[in-house]
């Protein structure tokens, strides 16, 4: 690996945008440290709103005050994605009320049309009408105790693993790099 930092630093930089024969050519004597020189690879990546503070600072060299700008988008995206989860936040709470209200008036007006029915005479409609009225809304709300508990135990289960996330999340996610060790930091050569 010293041998590959050595012969880096004696190719010239305007070879840098030459095809690798040509700026291996001549700098090697050993063809084995060629073909190791021609694999070896640098890559990184961030993830996040910003760049790392190294990359900023490349930014504004190349153009002033890039590094504000960047931060400055970086501010009003998460201020856009704020304002949209507030407004998302409350239209589900006016669409829970909402579906409240009307499930207290379709349940009211039935039990009102069973007692009805019970008063003139009509028994089993009554008993049908009140008894699937009640059953109605007992089986809701059940269903939605259970749904809120299997949410609630996926949330924890997500906030202690973080390695188990919903689909769409998993999507989003960049590969884990590999631990780093000698072995892998070394190039092989090509066989």
């Amino acid at each position: 690996m010293i041998d590959l930092q050595r012969n880096e630093e004696g190719i010239s930089k305007s070879s840098k945008n030459a095809p690798p024969e040509e700026v291996l050519e001549g700098h090697f004597t050993d063809p084995e440290q060629a073909k190791i020189a021609l694999i070896a690879s640098h890559s990184s990546f961030f993830s996040g709103p910003l760049p790392p503070p190294e990359v900023l600072i490349r930014y504004n060299d190349a153009t002033p005050d890039a590094a504000d700008r960047i931060i400055g988008m970086a501010e009003r995206q998460s201020a856009h994605r704020q304002e949209l989860e507030l407004l998302v936040t409350k239209s589900n709470i006016e669409r829970s009320n909402q579906g409240l209200k009307t499930g207290s008036y379709i349940a009211t007006l039935c039990l009102v049309t069973s007692g009805f029915c019970a008063y003139i005479g009509q028994a089993t409609v009554a008993g049908i009408l009140g008894g699937s009225t009640v059953i109605g809304l007992a089986g809701v709300f059940v269903i939605g105790k259970i749904t809120q508990n299997k949410e609630l135990s996926e949330k924890k289960d997500k906030n202690t693993n973080p390695q188990i996330d919903s689909k769409e999340s998993s999507e989003k996610r960049l590969p884990t790099p590999p631990p780093s060790s000698e072995k892998n930091r070394r190039a092989k050569p090509r066989r």
